[in-house]
C-alpha cells in the first residue's frame, strides 16, 4: 500500500512510468500494476490501510489478536471497500 501511495504522489507530480519504477525501486513491468492501483484507490483509503496494517502488526506482536485471523479480516474489509468503489 505504501508503494501504491508513493506511485500516486509521483503520478500527480507528472512522473512517467520509468521514473516511477526507478523511484520505487521496482522493475518497470511492475510499475504498470502500481500505477493502475494508484489510479483505482483514493488517498484516504491508502493512508487508512497503511495505518490499519501498522495497528494489526502491533496487535499481533502484543498477542491481542491471532495473526491469520487479523489479516483475513483486514483483507476482507479491503475487498468490500474496493467493490463499493
Amino acid at each position: 500500500f505504501s508503494k501504491i501511495l508513493h506511485a500516486q504522489y509521483l503520478l500527480k507530480s507528472g512522473a512517467l512510468p520509468p521514473e516511477i519504477a526507478g523511484k520505487l525501486k521496482i522493475p518497470p513491468f511492475f510499475a504498470k500494476d502500481y500505477i493502475a492501483h494508484a489510479k483505482r484507490f483514493d488517498r484516504a483509503f491508502l493512508t487508512g490501510a497503511i495505518c490499519k496494517i501498522n495497528q494489526i502488526d502491533y496487535d499481533i506482536k502484543c498477542g491481542r489478536v491471532r495473526d491469520w485471523l487479523a489479516l483475513e479480516q483486514f483483507l476482507s474489509a479491503c475487498i468490500l471497500k474496493s467493490k463499493k468503489n
